[in-house]
């Protein structure tokens, strides 16, 4: 399995875990194949990035349904060109 610390400079922490999540650590590294128990923490702090960027993303979605008065007049096709949607 690929590297999830990949080629940064590491930063040592120490973290103080009860021992039912460490058993559960060490269980996931052998289940996932990862190198080592950094790589299980690396890992799961990033997994818990993208789940609060989605979230991030989702109140966005949802406020923008919510007050689309806000975003009347704003360019937000990123550069790309629309279809005309009456073809």
């Amino acid at each position: 399995m690929k590297s999830v610390l990949e080629k940064e400079t590491a930063a040592r922490i120490n973290v103080t875990i009860p021992p039912r999540l460490a058993r559960f650590l060490d269980e996931y590294q052998t289940w996932h194949g990862l190198e080592s128990r950094s790589a299980v923490v690396a890992l799961a702090i990033q997994t818990l990035k993208d789940l609060d960027m989605q979230r991030g993303y989702a109140e966005q979605a949802e406020y923008q349904r919510n007050h689309p008065e806000t975003f009347i007049g704003l360019d937000t096709t990123d550069g790309l060109e629309l279809k005309d949607s009456k073809k």
